[in-house]
């Protein structure tokens, strides 16, 4: 049998910034700032410069934030993820912002969570209908899949390619739990007369807001209308962590 004690466990280190260390960091963060500069600084003036899709747009106060991250040596979700929570939450007037591995996933746990014992009567069952957009985002539709409900699509409006909202009375059976709908690359559909249908109907609203963050409906920002909104921030959406997303409620 070997010997335990060669097993033993080495005690981590606790951290301790010095005022040496704390020099060495922001030497480390004004060099990114230098070498932006030499290597070209996008600087973006909104409104008049041209933003292409697909692409982004880093400045040296993104490279910064990047290494001074990496410089706590803390990989997975620390103080700058429990700071964007309480922020994105704050925007959007909620209560609470989970940070996600995806927007999909954001998805995903929202949906899930009106699955929850705790919603009692009110709780989504399998079985139960959700009424959803044909025309849309598949990971906008497999967590009514996956929790093993039925969704009830409607066609779309060919101005805006949002939900035809004069259809949603006509999806309507008394099997229906929720709406769950996004806005459509960007373009806000229209959340007076779905909120409206939903709070007549006691229906769950979830609105994937995945490429629509800043977006607002009548002064508004989307995603403070229903029980949950969902955010992604994959490269290609309006901000970007790399990767990620947000399930706010």
């Amino acid at each position: 049998m070997a010997n335990i004690k060669n097993f033993a466990v080495t005690p981590v280190k606790k951290e301790i910034y010095t005022d040496n260390l704390e020099q060495i960091r922001n030497k480390i963060l004004d060099l990114c700032e230098d070498y932006m500069v030499e290597r070209g600084d996008q600087y973006i003036i909104p409104g008049q410069d041209f933003i292409p899709a697909s692409s982004k747009v880093l400045d040296s106060s993104d490279l910064k934030a990047l290494v001074e991250s990496s410089l706590d040596l803390w990989l997975t979700s620390g103080r700058f993820s429990e700071k964007f929570e309480k922020e994105l939450a704050k925007k959007f007037g909620s209560k609470k912002s989970i940070l996600t591995v995806s927007g999909s996933a954001a998805n995903l746990l929202a949906f899930s969570s009106l699955t929850s014992p705790m919603l009692k009567e009110r709780r989504i069952r399998p079985g139960d209908e959700v009424i959803t957009v044909a025309a849309g985002f598949p990971t906008t539709v497999f967590p009514i899949v996956q929790n093993n409900c039925i969704p009830v699509f409607l066609d779309v409006s060919l101005e805006d390619y949002n939900i035809k909202v004069e259809d949603l009375e006509k999806a309507l059976s008394p099997k229906t739990k929720a709406v769950m709908i996004a806005h459509t690359v960007g373009n806000p559909f229209n959340l007076e007369k779905v909120s409206a249908f939903c709070k007549k109907n006691n229906l769950f609203l979830v609105e994937d807001c995945c490429d629509a963050f800043g977006a607002k409906f009548d002064g508004n920002h989307v995603g403070s209308y229903g029980d949950f909104a969902t955010m992604s921030f994959y490269p290609a959406h309006h901000i970007t962590a790399g990767e990620g997303g947000s399930s706010i409620h």
